[in-house]
């Protein structure tokens, strides 16, 4: 079984001859209603536990993901130097993944579940670009969109304070734990997280020297 990708860009046409020598189907991709169901079953089915604001909030999530997707789509396509530029539905299923690891008791209100959608997006999509130019243009279409949504706008200077953290390896040393998602203020408590992660391995483990890179501010890109 051979998958073969849309030529264009980078991608290249296959020889007649090679593919003679198969069976040849094609499957298109899910329509947006169909897309819009699947996603919004699976987080509807995550928040029941959340607070009903969060609840409501949901389909337009959904809405917001597609429409970030589908802009990506048509706006960053592969070249011959940007040949990783390559998006499918891998990508927003990732972020709903990833918003399967929220917990109602840390992310109790819409500015917060809005936050680490916010995070998920430019975490999926904006640290895929090397550009500045590319980012500076997913900036604009996350932009765009808050700003012509009531709901999202009153939001906006909280979901775009700097820095945007969320992780999830405070109990990475503990296998019976799950992941949780937290949100930090600044690269000074991640620091603090990585220094009681060293100090809880060394017990366990014995003595072993572990080097972390210097957090900085602004380290990694972010929105502006």
């Amino acid at each position: 079984m051979i998958c073969f990708y849309i030529v264009g860009g980078s991608n290249n046409n296959i020889d007649p001859r090679f593919i003679s020598h198969f069976s040849i189907f094609y499957i298109s991709s899910p329509s947006r209603e169909s897309l819009f169901r699947i996603f919004s079953t699976i987080l509807q089915n995550h928040v029941i536990t959340f607070s009903i604001e969060i609840q409501e909030i949901i389909p337009n999530i959904i809405k917001y993901t597609l429409q970030i997707y589908e802009d990506i789509l048509r706006l960053f396509v592969p070249t011959p130097t940007k040949f990783y530029y390559i998006f499918s539905l891998r990508d927003p299923s990732r972020i709903i993944q990833s918003l399967l690891q929220t917990a109602p008791e840390r992310f109790n209100t819409i500015k917060r579940f809005l936050r680490i959608w916010l995070h998920e997006c430019i975490r999926i999509f904006s640290d895929r670009f090397n550009d500045i130019k590319d980012n500076e243009l997913f900036n604009t279409i996350v932009q765009n969109i808050i700003d012509n949504n009531s709901l999202l706008k009153s939001h906006r200077n909280y979901l775009f304070r700097k820095p945007i953290l969320f992780p999830d390896y405070r109990t990475i040393l503990q296998n019976d734990e799950a992941k949780i998602y937290e949100a930090l203020q600044d690269y000074h408590a991640i620091k603090s997280i990585f220094d009681e992660i060293i100090l809880k391995y060394k017990d366990k483990y014995g003595y072993i020297d572990i080097v972390f890179p210097l957090l900085k501010e602004g380290s990694y890109a972010e929105m502006s």
